[in-house]
């Protein structure tokens, strides 16, 4: 073969595979004769040489292979939920990219008496949820009658909990089914890092926004059963927040409105509407009914559907029949409450935007809600009625 035709096969050969041995070999192939008619036999060289070249590629692919395996591996392992899991014990799961229990956070005493965080560290997601859950329902903390439970996932990672979400209920079903009830779970999913506030707080602060006549200090002191019922009382839920299942426990407001008609049996056409309020201590709905120009109110047990109160404003028969000691008597006027407010807190002067004083009850004693914007930043206050003094938090 004459050393042209090497050369020029040589480079086709191996100019994609080795450049770097490419031009010691075509180096050698320039030391030999230029014997006119030499012909030299590569047969053999050439098959073991490919052979080499195969191994090491496999070699390469190998290690890649390794390499690309472990960054995979490292990627999956690491924390990309965690979840919050509150009825009265709370219980956090941090969950990585394998849906695997990485860590358990035993928030309250109740939670630590409840279970031990060494039973949950490294099981499934689902089979996590499942003891817990059961856990739950044969230490009392869900019923048939109490069986809520908050559930709240921190995406740390940015992503959807789509999948996640759709094994925790799984879960939950199938633990609750067997202990004999239907189960319910508030389910939000929350943005960012790990924060201070816990699940609950996080949901008190969005409900605060939408009832008026809580705040979210009081909701926050609230049951977990009582939170997921006025969130599921609004006409939507808050942004990212979805209940599965059922609550159970709660009459709904048809039945209020209902019981309360049949209350005020007798009063001639009228309008009814209703809102829920605290009451005695106990959710109840609050149900106006309007006849002439008479306003006629009765609170009516969320729980048990009993009439708690009766109460009458304007026209001629004013009147109440309410628990001893809330009778309306020395309420201040809203004008008035409102000056005693203002003066109270050094607001004589101030420019009070979007400001609102509604009438409203807490623990069936009556009170004023003042919502204003200071500032350009919205601010409530809840005025006992008679004294105008506050009885919740304002941070000013």
């Amino acid at each position: 073969m004459k050393k042209e035709i090497i050369e020029e096969r040589l480079r086709q050969e191996l100019s994609g595979i080795a450049p770097n041995r490419l031009d010691e070999l075509l180096a050698a192939v320039d030391e030999l004769h230029d014997a006119d008619n030499s012909v030299i036999d590569f047969r053999q060289e050439s098959r073991k040489r490919r052979y080499g070249v195969k191994t090491f590629l496999s070699a390469a692919a190998a290690l890649l292979l390794v390499v690309g395996a472990a960054g995979v591996y490292g990627s999956f392992s690491a924390s990309k939920y965690i979840v919050s899991v509150d009825v009265n014990p709370s219980v956090e799961l941090t969950v990585n990219g394998f849906n695997t229990v990485k860590e358990v956070t035993l928030n309250n005493d109740d939670a630590k008496a409840l279970i031990d965080a060494e039973a949950l560290e490294g099981r499934s997601i689902s089979k996590a949820m499942d003891a817990l859950t059961e856990k739950l329902c044969g230490d009392g903390y869900l019923t048939k009658d109490c069986n809520g439970i908050l559930v709240s996932v921190r995406n740390l990672k940015g992503e959807g909990s789509d999948a996640l979400c759709a094994k925790i209920i799984s879960s939950v079903e199938e633990a609750t089914s067997r202990a004999g009830f239907n189960y319910a779970v508030l389910y939000q999913e929350l943005d960012g890092e790990k924060s201070d506030c816990s699940g609950k707080s996080e949901l008190a602060e969005k409900l605060s926004g939408s009832l008026d006549a809580f705040d979210a200090d009081e909701l926050e002191s609230s049951s977990v059963q009582d939170l997921i019922f006025l969130a599921d009382s609004l006409d939507t839920l808050p942004d990212k927040t979805e209940l599965f299942g059922r609550l159970n426990g709660f009459r709904s407001a048809l039945d209020a409105r209902l019981i309360a008609a049949e209350a005020a049996a007798g009063l001639e056409g009228g309008s009814s509407s209703h809102s829920i309020v605290r009451y005695a201590e106990q959710l109840a709905y609050e149900v106006v009914f309007k006849d002439g120009e008479t306003t006629h109110k009765y609170f009516v047990s969320a729980t048990t559907g009993k009439v708690l109160a009766h109460e009458t404003d304007g026209g001629s028969g004013s009147g109440t029949s309410k628990p001893a000691g809330s009778s309306d008597e020395g309420i201040l006027s809203p004008d008035e409450a409102l000056s005693i407010f203002r003066k109270a807190n050094g607001l004589m002067s101030a420019v009070l935007d979007d400001l609102t004083i509604s009438r409203s009850t807490r623990n069936g004693e009556p009170v004023y809600i003042v919502k204003f914007k200071l500032f350009g930043i919205p601010r409530t206050a809840v005025l006992d009625a008679r004294t105008a003094r506050a009885i919740s938090n304002i941070d000013f």
